[in-house]
């Protein structure tokens, strides 16, 4: 089995617990990014829908 390690970031804001992991030398960093920003604006979106 292939183990890497991976770097995370934990934020709590809201009663909303969010953590990300990513591998320490991404392969493919781009990618990751662009993936990363989808769900985050997701994110955004369904919570504003909820507040409106």
């Amino acid at each position: 089995m292939n183990q890497k390690e991976y770097n995370h970031v934990e934020q709590e804001l809201n009663n909303m617990h969010i953590i990300l992991e990513f591998p320490k030398e991404p392969e493919k960093e781009e990618l990751i990014k662009k993936e990363v920003k989808g769900i985050l604006s997701n994110i955004l979106q369904e919570h504003i829908t909820k507040i409106s």
